[in-house]
Order: C-alpha cells, then structure tokens, then sequence
C-alpha cells in the first residue's frame, strides 16, 4: 500500500475520532467513541466490519492495518475544544506502517487565516523537533492533524 493511502487512512481514522471527541463530548467513553469513529470511517455499523479493516468506498475494496500504534502523541489544544479522555485511546489505537509521532493542534483562528502557517509558526516557537533539521519541511515520522473550528479548517 502506498504511503499517501496509508496516510489517509490513519488522517480518516483521526478525523473521526476529533469529531467525535466535539460531538460526543466527555459523556463519552474511549469505547463509545472507538466504535462510533470506526462506523463514521467505514461507512457501516462496526459489527460489519472486522477489527483494523476500513472500508474505502462502494467498490469493498479493503484496506487492512497491520502497522504500529503511535510511538509518541502530543495535543495543543489552544482552541479548547478537545475531550482528552475520548480522544487519547482513540489516537493511540491507530496504526502507523511505520514509527509515528501524532501531533493534534487546535486553535481559534479566522476564516481568512493560512492554517499551515499557523501550524508552522506555533511548531517553529514551540516545538522545534516538528520540523526537519534543515529547516524546510516537516520531520520524518510526524503526522500532524491541524484544526481551527471557529475558522472552519482542518489539515494534515
């Protein structure tokens, strides 16, 4: 499987879980939300669906997670808007097909604000090891998830 769907996946698979973590709020459990993030990706109840199988469209073509889980998670949360007893498990239960750091960020912006560029200052102020040694890209092995809900953006 190629990097950019492995990728992908694992950006729907958090997707998920950030929107439910909004939506469901603390009443929630990791459980809850585990199961109802896998039935948003999947398009399906998670009874139909085996366990690490996410199914990408109404071709049934499947894609099957056999990597490792998250070697580090860090969450910024300036925004506020983040349950961190739902999300936490959620994250933590995604596969990577290689060692990954996931960084969620959140913050209240504009509609008009460049959310890269806000990702990019905060990590260039704050934490430095997001960012290549050369200083021109992203480090290896980092998966940023990026979302401002007052500007309405969301990037990886």
């Amino acid at each position: 499987m190629g990097t950019f769907t492995a990728r992908f996946a694992a950006f729907l698979a958090l997707a998920a879980a950030l929107a439910l973590t909004l939506i469901l709020g603390p009443a929630a459990t990791g459980a809850t939300a585990a199961a109802s993030a896998a039935a948003i990706v999947t398009g399906t109840t998670t009874a139909a669906v085996p366990a690490g199988v996410v199914r990408t469209g109404e071709v049934r073509t499947y894609l099957v997670h056999t990597g490792t889980t998250p070697t580090d998670v860090v969450v910024v949360d300036r925004a506020g808007v983040l349950d961190l007893a739902t999300l936490l498990p959620a994250v933590r239960r995604i596969e990577f097909y290689q060692p990954t750091k996931v960084a969620v960020y959140t913050y209240n912006g504009t509609a008009s604000d460049n959310l890269n560029e806000e990702v990019l200052r905060y990590a260039r102020a704050e934490h430095p090891d997001w960012i290549s040694p050369d200083g021109q890209k992203w480090a290896d092995g980092l998966f940023i998830f990026a979302l401002d809900p007052v500007g309405r953006h969301v990037g990886t």
